[in-house]
């Protein structure tokens, strides 16, 4: 596809350099002299933020990031669910906007175009939106949750003679329009290409006799296998990578994962988390999504979430909608499915996630310029000890559904009494894997956080996601694992890092959850 100039939609006010530490820390003369250990330890050569010093020019250009990448950082933590509408509905909803369908799952469809015609009017077509395109491809088509079969265009079975089906997968461009089985038919024509969009043609004739139809248009849908991403492990140009796909040509973007033991790229939080931030190209605009350059993205951290949700076998999978639905949102969506958060780094997007780890370093009181603030205890109101997961479920005609309370009843006992809170996981479809989300949003919360540790520059060295010890008597901090969560540069040059407690023994029970869904 090339370069292209491009409006980033999570751009927004003005550039931010002083604000994130990124203009402190040049005019101190200290960009070029540490190297990030994140990076350092995937093996990429960085100095500042995971970012060589040659690479600062091209980052400049994207400034203005940081301060959209600060709201984000600023606002709830816990993402909201989709306020497209149920994907389960055929419904017609210009608001929504365009649906984007993750993984494999389930949508009705968005209609765009309803036109009855024929000498009698006895023919009814419908024109449906799945998903900006291109997806991977259509499974099953139902009506009333039962498979119709077709042939050449045309049902076959009870439904032969009186229903059709054309599709296309949303290639840009598309080579022809769908046809009708009278080919065209008003406000429908050969150039009616939709490209770009997966959508289909749906067909009903009106059945005389009301035997096929007795209670109208009958409830339709169809299991799909959504839009393609981007995998850096898949990408020859990324250090250990190996492959064609490129971040810069989406042509190249994948479906299928790089292990065939792990789960589809197609259905990975964390390279969705990635694609949705880049955002989504047809014809040189941004269509979709975040609208970050490749240099706004922190990949290591991410190629090692995509890593984990393959071990655990975390899934995506859903629909969000492209106008109905705020782009930070749909990032912690995607996030929340792979136990993870988005966050800044810099002017950069990073990420952690949960998952073991191992100390990397000591931070001890000579590290430490100023007072720390750390919680003595967890307030009550944040201590649950059930969440009820909601989750959008196959085996029940893909509706969200709470499955059984996910409960610790050591916290019970601690606590006196149950403290339950439901919470939705829109881009969840496995009720095991919300089981284990839902054990670790728990366990999480009862970690000390968050913990503020005002450093030495030198400090810098530590991202997001590292596990370090901290051992700071004066702040009741004993060789107390903590996982970083957040960096800041101040003006003089001092690093605060943002913690939370880390408890090694959580995630072996966090990962035996199994959920239990209802009758």
């Amino acid at each position: 596809m090339g370069k292209v100039v491009r409006t980033a939609a999570l751009i927004v006010g003005a550039v931010a350099l002083v604000a994130t530490g990124i203009g402190a820390a040049a005019g101190a003369g200290l960009i070029g002299t540490t190297a990030a250990a994140g990076a350092a330890a995937s093996g990429v050569v960085a100095s500042f933020a995971g970012i060589a010093a040659t690479t600062w020019t091209a980052i400049g250009a994207i400034a203005g990031v940081a301060a959209s990448l600060a709201s984000l950082a600023a606002g709830p933590a816990k993402p909201k669910t989709s306020l497209g509408g149920n994907a389960t509905k055929f419904t017609i909803d210009k608001e929504s906007g365009v649906p984007y369908a993750i993984g494999r799952t389930y949508s009705a469809g968005r209609v765009v175009h309803r036109q009855d015609y024929g000498s009698k009017r006895e023919f009814e077509s419908w024109v449906a939106v799945h998903s900006l395109g291109p997806i991977k491809g259509y499974e099953t088509f139902e009506i009333d949750n039962v498979p119709v079969t077709f042939s050449g265009g045309e049902a076959t079975g009870n439904y032969h003679g009186f229903m059709w089906l054309q599709e296309q997968r949303g290639l840009c461009p598309e080579s022809i329009a769908m046809p009708g089985p009278l080919m065209t038919f008003p406000g429908w024509d050969a150039n009616s290409k939709l490209s770009g969009l997966a959508a289909d043609l749906w067909t009903l004739r009106f059945d005389t006799k009301g035997k096929k139809y007795p209670t109208g248009v009958p409830k339709r849908g169809r299991v799909l296998e959504g839009v393609y991403v981007y995998d850096p492990r898949q990408d020859s140009t990324y250090p250990g990578g190996s492959g064609p796909c490129r971040i810069d040509d989406e042509s190249t973007w994948v479906y299928d994962g790089p292990d065939p033991e792990g789960i589809p790229a197609g259905e990975n939080p964390a390279l969705h988390a990635i694609s949705w931030a880049y955002g989504r190209i047809q014809n040189g605009q941004l269509v979709a999504g975040g609208g970050l350059m490749l240099e706004g993205i922190f990949l290591p951290p991410f190629v090692d979430w995509a890593n984990v949700c393959d071990a655990n076998k975390w899934r995506a999978g859903g629909m969000v909608f492209t106008t109905a639905d705020d782009k930070w949102d749909v990032l912690k969506m995607m996030a929340q499915a792979g136990g993870g958060e988005v966050m800044p780094v810099g002017a950069l997007l990073s990420c952690t996630f949960s998952a073991p780890r191992v100390s990397i370093g000591t931070i001890t009181s000579d590290d430490i310029v100023g007072e720390c603030d750390v919680p003595a205890t967890v307030a009550r109101r944040d201590r649950i000890n059930g969440i009820i997961p909601r989750v959008r479920l196959e085996s029940h005609g893909w509706e969200t559904v709470p499955i059984d309370v996910v409960r610790i009843d050591d916290y019970v006992t601690f606590d006196g009494k149950r403290r339950t809170r439901e919470v939705s996981y829109p881009l969840v479809q496995q009720e095991d894997q919300a089981a284990e989300l839902a054990a670790y949003d728990i366990l999480n919360a009862r970690e000390l956080d968050p913990i503020s540790l005002p450093g030495k520059f030198y400090l810098i060295d530590y991202l997001p996601g590292d596990c370090l010890t901290a051992d700071i008597p004066e702040a009741n901090l004993v060789t107390r694992p903590v996982l970083l969560r957040g960096r800041e540069i101040g003006m003089d040059g001092t690093i605060t890092l943002t913690c939370r407690t880390e408890t090694d023994g959580k995630h072996d029970f966090a990962l035996g959850r199994t959920g239990t869904p209802p009758p």
